[in-house]
């Protein structure tokens, strides 16, 4: 099988950051009270079939964007859970 052609419009570090930022965002809207508990799951099923499409793809930079805004997202949503549920006593 011949690897699929490199589009380099596509392969940025920038675009694959941001677009998992915009699913965050519309997620977010979406889900509203529900954010905070099922965040993790929530990214589990948008992030890796993504990174993995990438990745098939060749689209290093992309794959990487998108694999540091997911690991971004999970530092930030794990402090915060840690902070409200510290509070909760």
């Amino acid at each position: 099988m011949t690897p699929l052609p490199e589009h380099p419009e596509r392969n940025t570090f920038l675009r694959g950051f941001g677009f998992v930022m915009l699913i965050h965002l519309i997620a977010s809207v979406v889900t509203m009270g529900l954010w905070l508990t099922l965040f993790g799951l929530l990214q589990f099923f948008f992030v890796i079939p993504l990174a993995l499409r990438a990745h098939k793809r060749h689209e290093t930079a992309r794959f990487q964007g998108i694999l540091t805004a997911a690991g971004l997202t999970f530092l930030v949503n794990g402090t915060c859970d840690a902070l409200l549920f510290s509070n909760l006593k």
